[in-house]
Order: C-alpha cells, then structure tokens, then sequence
C-alpha cells in the first residue's frame, strides 16, 4: 500500500476532505485501484529433454522464461512511494500524546472506545488538476509561468517486468572412461529491460530530431522579432517548415523558446518517466567444454564460449526516427536502430585443475625415505583464464544539438588505415608518460563544430572501425600438502599465487575524442602477484 490522496476519489458524505488514504480495497482505504494495469501473461514455462543416443553420446536441450522484478511490479526502491506524482505523496507529522503514550491515531476503525480512531487531517499542498506544475505560459495578470517538473507512470509499462527466454542445445560425447567433450549452443533474448530512457523520446518530452533543421531558431522566443529580416522568429521557422504553431494561444515566458514549443509537453520543464523500461537484448553463444574426472592424479576441466550480446539499453542518441537531414552520412536510421549495438566480451576460456604430484608412498620414491617425507603428498592446482576484450564507446563533447541525448562524433570523412597506433594497449606506459601515449587515432573522427552543430553523430554506439578494448589472461595456482602427524592429527600447508605471471592488464581508456588525452590508458586493471601463505592444524 502506498499513500495516496486524490481529491475525486474523496465521497464528501462520508470522507474528510484533505487526509491520507491508502490505495486497496480495504474498509481503511480508499476503495481504490492502482494505476497499473495487470498483466496476466506472465507465463513461466520450462521444458528441457535428454536423449541418449548410445553408450558415450548423449543430446540435451531446453527452454525456459525467466522474470524479474522493476518498474511498478515491485523490486523498485521508490515503489512504497508510487511515482512521487504531484498529489500523489505527501509528508506529514503526527505526534504522539501522554508524552509518547498513546499513538496519534489508530489505523483499526474497531477500536471505539479509543478517542483517535482516524487520520488527523493536515493541510494539502496541491491537487490533481490539468495545470499542476505546468507553465510557459502568459497567465491572466500578464505574467509569465514558470513550468516545473512532472513524472509520468506510464500505466501499461508499468505493469510488464522485465523478462528472458533461455534456449540451449547440446551434445556431449564420452572420449575415453574419465573425460568428456561437449558441444553446446546457448541463447536468450529479453525485453522490458530497464537502460537508457532516452529510447522513449515522446514521453520523456524530448525534441523530435526533424525539427533540428531550423537550427539556431530552436533558442530563439517566437514571438521576438529578427532585428535583421523584421519578421518573427517564429515566421522564419514557419518559412522552413510550414505549419508550425503555438502549442496553446498564451504560450510564452522566458522559457518559452520555439524548441520548449515543439516538445510533445511544452507545458512542463521536464519529464520523469518512472517506469519506462523498454529495453531489448539478445545474446548467442558457442560452447565448448572438456572435462576430465581424476584420473592417475590429473582432474580438469577446460571451457571456451565465443559469444555476442547485442543490446539497446547503453548510451541513446534518440527516442525518434532520425531523418537524412541531421545525420553526416546522409543515411536515415529507425527509433533506436542506430543506438542497438554489441556489449561484452565475446571470448572467454577457462583452464583448470588439480594434480596429486606423483612422488611418495605407492608412487615414484616409494622405497626412498628423503622423497616420501620432502616430495610425496603434494596437490598442485590452478585456474587460468582469458576474456577478450569489450567494444568501445566513442564519445564527444560539445554537441549542441538542442533536446538530444549522448553527444557522438562522425566517422571523418576521408579517413583510412588503422585508428589503432603505438602498438598494444599499454606498450610503453609508464607513470610519467601515461597521459601522452595514445594508442587511438583522434584523426579517424569528426568533432561537433560550428557547421554540424545542428547534427547528429553518426557512429555506432559501440565498436567503431571495429574497436574493442583490451583483453587479458590470468593466472592462479595454489600447492599443498597434508603432514601427519598422529593417527588422528595432520597439519596442512597451502601456498598461493595470484597474477603468477604478474601480467599488467590496462584499463581506464579515454573514449572521449574531443579530450586531449583520447586514446591513453590511466590505470591497471587487475592486482598484481600475490603470495599467500596458510597452515592449520586438524585434530
């Protein structure tokens, strides 16, 4: 239950006007729904199959759907507190009397020998009406009205969770007695993803990119007259796109621009689109594993996925068509076409295993008293990996774009050859010198300027000239031993290494290309060596 107060929900027979109800349906409520529309068709079904073909094949495969929990279906910090619309919320103090005693007031209408058996009412601050919080517009005094914020709980959205669908398929194929190889294809696709609310363009009140044709018109008030063509600011856009007009007759105030009057609610500074989770993803994977049980001291396990996540929930250009007219190449992009792009890493293996070290008692130097007690019972294990490295972002700054979301470059025209140079991420860094050595060419983009201030970026949101960040291994290993010492008493002595190769993975590129240091790395990415040493005495 959420505190809500909504005045024509108010039945003047037998409410107070001005207090607290709680949106149910119980007797201490008001009797009403929530905003959100119920969705029923959140089926979660799963199905999986395993088919032995013979003694050492076997086929596996499945499908299954998976929800979770945002927006207006709970899981949302906020939620307690709906979208925190005007009239919607309030923050009240009751106090207690007998000094604490006694509470304010009970919420228990049974309780009638008690004097406070309902809310205390309280002063209301606003009320649900057309003109809440808006503005941009010549009151009856003459004055102009300042528009504030609203947040809109979109009441279909809110409604649906995000959610996936999980589908694999699978073979697996005995070698010998101990190891296996398996060949598996995984996949998903989800929806209703929580990102960037940019994708919603309309409703979060955001420029249509078609009107950035009349360029430094969109700051100019439209009833302000040009000092140098004596026509209207408004009638010079009309003349570049015919059929403009106010969006309502008293439309005005310093506000008021002619790109405040094209937005879809010229009447509002802005707006919160609270449970506007329209994200997508998809994801595809090769799978490769094999494995083997001990087998003369030796266990393992390696696995290799080579994958590609494509999704729309990053940076957003957008929430509208983008025509020909605003973009450098000349090309026109769908809602959200340009902005879908690929994330993560798409390579990944793993190595790894334990060996019993083949020294001591029933093994190599059984006979011999010096290797029994110094080499035998020695266990080594590691665990080694590799993870490519993930696509780029490229961004910029000094879009001046009006109503725009993420300011991106555009591929420079002419450009050819490599954007990488300097060798290897990281070749040659140094302390002193890390902020001089940039290993991406600025060259290979085109910076927003005064004659494309008007436009929009034209790369892809991830990957340009197809760059991605560095990659890495690592290594661990680990070597124990148990001492006996009686029968029932052992000592047990580990030794650990991390980073064994004291590999140095670079992070932290500047992927901005308007920044003088583009290209260079600031940090490390990972931890250096490091030794670990352990004993424990069991009894």
């Amino acid at each position: 239950r959420f505190s809500y107060m909504n005045p024509d929900l108010i039945n003047p027979a037998t409410d107070t006007p001005g207090i607290i109800q709680f949106a149910g349906n119980g007797i201490d409520s008001c009797n009403c729904g929530t905003p959100i529309h119920y969705y029923f068709g959140n089926a979660a079904p799963r199905v999986g199959f395993a088919y032995t073909v013979n003694n050492k094949t076997v086929v596996r495969g499945g499908f299954g759907m998976n929800y979770s929990h945002q927006g207006g279906v709970g899981g949302r910090e906020d939620i307690q507190g709906a979208t925190g619309q005007t009239g919607f919320d309030a923050n009240t103090s009751y106090s207690p009397s007998n000094a604490g005693g006694t509470p304010a007031f009970y919420l228990n209408p049974n309780l009638g020998a008690l004097s406070n058996t309902s809310l205390p009412p309280y002063s209301t601050t606003s009320e649900i009406n057309p003109i809440v919080n808006s503005g941009n517009y010549i009151n009856a005094q003459g004055q102009a009205v300042t528009a504030s914020g609203v947040t809109y709980g979109d009441p279909i959205l809110g409604g649906r969770p995000p959610y996936s669908e999980t589908w694999n398929f699978g073979v697996q194929r005995a070698v010998t007695n101990r190891m296996t190889f398996t060949l598996d294809y995984a996949a998903s696709e989800s929806h209703f993803l929580p990102g960037n609310l940019n994708l919603r363009g309309y409703w979060e009140n955001q420029l249509n990119p078609k009107y950035l044709v009349l360029g430094g018109l969109l700051t100019k008030l439209p009833s302000s007259v040009d000092p140098q063509t004596g026509q209207t600011y408004l009638q010079e856009a009309q003349a570049i796109l015919p059929g403009l007009q106010l969006p309502y007759a008293n439309f005005g105030g310093p506000q008021g621009t002619i790109e405040q009057m094209l937005l879809p609610f010229s009447q509002y500074g802005g707006i919160t689109d609270a449970w506007g989770d329209v994200g997508n993803s998809n994801y595809n994977s090769l799978q490769l594993t094999l494995a083997q049980s001990t087998f003369h001291g030796l266990s393992f396990n390696f696995n290799y996925t080579y994958s590609k996540e494509i999704d729309d929930t990053g940076d957003i250009r957008s929430g509208y068509d983008i025509p020909a007219s605003v973009l450098a190449n000349g090309q026109s992009w769908k809602q959200d076409r340009i902005d879908r792009a690929e994330e993560g890493a798409p390579q990944d293996w793993n190595f790894y295993g334990v060996y019993d070290l083949p020294f001591g008692k029933g093994q190599i130097g059984a006979n011999n008293q010096f290797v029994r007690w110094f080499a035998g019972g020695w266990s080594l294990s590691w665990i080694a990996n590799y993870t490519g490295g993930s696509p780029l972002e490229i961004t910029a700054s000094g879009c001046t774009a009006v109503g725009q979301g993420t300011c991106f470059p555009n591929y420079a025209s002419g450009f050819a050859g490599s954007v990488r140079e300097n060798g290897h991420w990281g070749d040659g860094v140094t302390h002193a010198n890390a902020s001089t050595i940039q290993f991406m060419k600025s060259s290979a983009f085109a910076a927003p300027n005064s004659q494309t201030q008007y436009q929009i970026g034209d790369v892809t949101r991830t990957a340009p000239y197809g760059l991605f960040g560095p990659g890495g291994y690592n290594v661990d290993a680990g070597l124990s031993r148990t001492f006996p010492i009686t029968e029932r008493t052992n000592f047990v002595f580990n030794a650990e290494a991390f980073n064994v190769t004291n590999t140095v993975q670079f992070g932290g590129i500047n992927t901005n290309m308007t920044s003088s240091t583009f290209g260079t790395v600031s940090n490390q990415a990972n931890s250096p060596r490091d030794w670990q040493f352990s004993g424990r005495v069991n009894f």
